[in-house]
């Protein structure tokens, strides 16, 4: 159930959800109708106005599964795509990534935070400040919310 938790910084908040949310991705200005995604984001994009209206039993999970459903076809159709201005590039992606999965591998086990930053190739200075830039939490917090 720690997977589904809104506050719980995952996989998919690390990819894809903070990316978008800092400008570090941005959606393609021209997209057509004629493109092999369009159907496939017509469908979610009224299901999820249907959902918004009508309001059916369990909605709220229903919607939440439907706009996973639209990031998922806009980022396979190319649709999201890196931000020109963007200042995290993939090493720094790729650092967060290592980090992320180690405290979520060893969720159950006492780390020490100050471990973290050589996972990253980090100074423990810069990468608590860069950890906090990127998730509005120090490394402790996260560490905190997901036991």
């Amino acid at each position: 159930m720690k997977f589904l938790f809104i506050g719980m910084l995952d996989l998919v908040t690390t990819d894809y959800i903070t990316p978008i949310r800092d400008g570090n991705l941005c959606f393609r200005h021209q997209f057509n109708s004629k493109e092999m995604h369009h159907k496939a984001i017509h469908n979610c994009h009224s299901t999820i106005f249907t959902l918004l209206e009508e309001k059916p039993p369990h909605f709220s999970i229903k919607l939440k599964a439907s706009l996973f459903e639209l990031l998922a076809i806009l980022f396979e159709a190319e649709i999201i795509i890196n931000s020109p201005e963007s200042d995290l590039d993939n090493s720094n992606i790729e650092a967060l990534r290592m980090v992320m999965k180690y405290i979520y591998d060893n969720r159950t086990k006492p780390i020490s935070i100050d471990q973290l930053p050589s996972i990253a190739g980090y100074s423990k200075d810069y990468f608590i400040r860069f950890f906090k830039t990127q998730y509005d939490l120090t490394p402790k917090a996260y560490r905190k919310s997901i036991q």
